[in-house]
């Protein structure tokens, strides 16, 4: 006669996909925790890759009309503001909405080189000085609201 050999316990596919799911957990864990506690260092590091795009596709397509020299003397007070202080959550997400598309279609006119300076100065309004608009913003503005 043969005696069946029952199995207790879980197959090895089972346990080794029970193992791999923890790992997966833990990992996933690990990774929240370290991204809250570096949040701040996590947001200045996006707005300054952000602003160094923004300054690149100025310099290699130039708008007629605006001071390259003061949108980077601008963006680079708003940088090194930036990573010298605490930054505001909230004010910090409205200032990203604000800018954030500019990267995606890769090109910037005027108006959107204008709503950058702007969402600039929002943050920090101490910045206001060194965005004083000069006389060719005139006719940036003059330009969009004949478009209106």
């Amino acid at each position: 006669m043969t005696e069946e050999v029952k199995k207790t316990g879980m197959s090895k596919g089972c346990l080794i996909a029970l193992i791999v799911t923890a790992v997966l957990i833990v990992l996933i864990i690990v990774a929240m925790i370290t991204c809250y506690a570096k949040k701040d260092e996590i947001m200045k590091f996006g707005a300054t890759t952000l602003v160094a795009g923004v300054k690149q596709m100025i310099a290699e397509n130039p708008i007629e009309g605006i001071d390259t020299a003061q949108v980077n003397a601008l963006s680079d007070n708003f940088v090194e503001k930036l990573n010298s202080e605490e930054i505001n959550p909230e004010k910090f997400s409205i200032f990203f909405q604000r800018i954030q598309n500019m990267a995606n279609d890769k090109v910037i006119d005027s108006i959107e080189l204008v709503e950058y300076m702007d969402a600039i100065v929002e943050y920090y309004p101490e910045l206001e000085s060194s965005s004083e608009p000069v006389e060719e913003y005139d006719s940036v503005f003059e330009e969009y609201e004949e478009v209106i």
